[in-house]
């Protein structure tokens, strides 16, 4: 037998934090976004996101966590009241960490003890995998429960899977795209003096400082979008790094030459995975294209590290990462609400909602340019 709860992840004590861990570090589905290392830096930085967060958590008899979802409650479309799995600007899965007993029944249990807003039970999942483990246990839970998706948005993003040979990975890229890094990299190198290179650095203070520094370098620093921009966003970035780095579980890859951090790019491990959290450049050396070749580098790393996959954690449309990485991982958004009656308020508003939707597209379709 299990119970599911709604917990405040501050209130947690120290056997309930090592229970998160565990579940955590034997989940079906790797998601460091949903570590207590991430959720609780974030919320100890003040990242505005996390705001009312809760832990919904399946406990077992013997107190092992059985399923956890952090959670907040939102609007879908400004309309529908849902409990949303937590997105914030820096989670890019929002898969529940799922025990691999049972987890189709793990998923029911999850989904069955979500509150009740005031039209009825929904939830969204901004960010779930279409196959493997975790959509064979949501497909399970929700058969279980009677539940069908009330909307559903499919979608691919970058991703590598393991190849026998270094030379596999970068087979799909063109000739020319090929001629054209290589052009570069020698520009690159003959304008600072030094043949670039990749250093793995973990999670020391000093890598976390170089990363933070290269990023505000650039437009993100002038758009005040770099992680350095906010005192809380980087010192969400620090206490996570931190964190991870004492797990053994964040690796920032630099670009170096001539002294100088070019470009540097922050990646999570999970399980037999890893997850690359950030991307940065050096803008001062923009027309030689660092980032592209520390996301090459990255692939070499990758390769040595003897890591299964590597999710880009890129957005669908990202031309320069679809181009280098050649496969791809599905994923899906999808919001749940509960059959019957109840539901029914929330499946309206739903319905409105996408029809709205569909109306502002039209419109702004039908304007003319100016």
């Amino acid at each position: 037998m299990s119970s599911t709860v709604l917990l405040d992840p501050v209130s947690l004590d120290k056997a309930q934090l090592a229970a998160w861990q565990a579940l955590a570090d034997s989940a079906i589905e790797p998601n460091p976004f949903y570590e207590p290392a991430f959720v609780l830096a974030a919320i100890e930085a003040g990242e505005p996101s996390t705001r009312g967060l809760r832990l919904l958590v399946v406990v077992g008899d013997d107190g092992r966590w059985l399923a956890c979802l952090p959670a907040v409650k939102a609007r879908h479309a400004r309309l529908l009241p849902v409990w949303q799995a937590w997105n914030g600007p820096y989670v890019f899965l929002t898969c529940p960490l799922l025990a691999g007993e049972s987890p189709g029944r793990q998923v029911a249990a999850l989904l069955g003890g979500v509150p009740g807003r005031v039209t009825g039970r929904a939830i969204e999942f901004g960010c779930l995998p279409d196959e493997g483990l975790a959509e064979l246990a949501f497909n399970s839970g929700l058969q279980q429960l009677d539940w069908a998706p009330a909307w559903r948005r499919r979608f691919e993003r970058a991703f590598l899977v393991r190849r026998p040979d270094a030379d596999a990975y970068t087979a799909s890229i063109s000739s020319h795209h090929r001629r054209e890094a290589n052009r570069r990299r020698r520009r690159l190198a003959d304008t600072v003096g030094a043949e670039p290179e990749i250093v793995a650095a973990g999670g020391s203070a000093e890598a976390v400082d170089a990363f933070l520094e290269v990023e505000a370098s650039g437009w993100k620093g002038l758009a005040g979008t770099a992680l350095a921009s906010r005192e809380e966003d980087a010192a969400f970035f620090r206490l996570m790094c931190e964190r991870f780095d004492r797990l053994g579980r964040v690796e920032i890859l630099l670009l170096r030459a001539g002294g100088r951090v070019l470009a540097a790019e922050c990646v999570l491990l999970a399980g037999e995975g890893c997850f690359t959290f950030k991307i940065a450049f050096d803008e001062e050396f923009a027309r030689f294209s660092p980032g592209i070749e520390v996301v090459l580098g990255q692939i070499g790393w990758f390769h040595d590290s003897g890591i299964l996959w590597s999710d880009s954690c890129a957005d669908p449309d990202n031309r320069m990462i679809n181009r280098l990485w050649p496969d791809r991982r599905r994923l899906q958004s999808l919001v749940l609400v509960e059959p019957g009656r109840r539901g029914s308020p929330a499946r309206g508003l739903l319905r409105l909602a996408q029809g709205l939707k569909q109306k502002m597209r039209k419109r702004d379709a039908q304007v003319p340019e100016t």
